[in-house]
């Protein structure tokens, strides 16, 4: 081909094609551009909503928490309710043994005198005691009887006339009642 265009139209196509290729170019970056600002708004967007779910879930597992949490302080609360009042049951109801068998005496004071058995009960505030022993003498066991007899806490005493009877190795038994409340 014959190229009989003049120098400046040569030149003005030149920079036509130059001025096109520009604009073209300009238009490729310019969308390309659009494009990464649109994506990155729109992913922008997403992260946004997914901090929001997770802040909401953040947020739900927190009060799920707090009635779990006051779930098992409730149940634990109870628990301690129920032992305590189990304690205080147990106190209430205890007996004081080491008084009670302060209360029989000192039978070492007594070296004729031994003791075989003793039954202790309780009836709400009343303590039942059951004593028997032997007594080699029925002097030994009438000091053991005024003994008993002279403390304060101590009432219904009994002391069967069977225990009377004999002068020597006497099996003796004897009841009598302690006032928990008079301790």
């Amino acid at each position: 081909m014959i190229n009989l265009l003049p120098t400046t139209e040569k030149d003005n196509l030149i920079n036509g094609r130059r001025e096109r290729l520009v604009l073209i170019w300009g238009i490729i970056i310019s969308v390309s551009l659009a494009c990464m600002v649109l994506i990155l708004f729109s992913l922008k967007f997403y992260i946004l909503s997914q901090v929001d779910e997770q802040r909401n879930a953040l947020a739900q597992v927190r009060q799920d928490a707090k009635i779990i949490d006051s779930d098992n302080l409730l149940s634990t609360i109870k628990a301690y309710n129920i032992t305590l009042r189990q304690v205080d049951s147990f106190y209430k109801n205890e007996l004081f043994l080491g008084k009670v068998l302060e209360d029989i005496g000192d039978v070492s004071n007594y070296p004729n005198l031994s003791l075989t058995s003793i039954v202790l009960a309780r009836n709400n505030n009343l303590i039942t005691v059951s004593i028997s022993g032997i007594s080699q003498t029925r002097e030994t066991l009438l000091l053991y009887k005024k003994d008993i007899e002279n403390n304060k806490f101590i009432k219904n005493i009994a002391f069967p006339p069977e225990n009377w009877i004999s002068q020597k190795n006497i099996n003796f038994s004897l009841s009598y009642s302690i006032d928990k409340n008079g301790q």
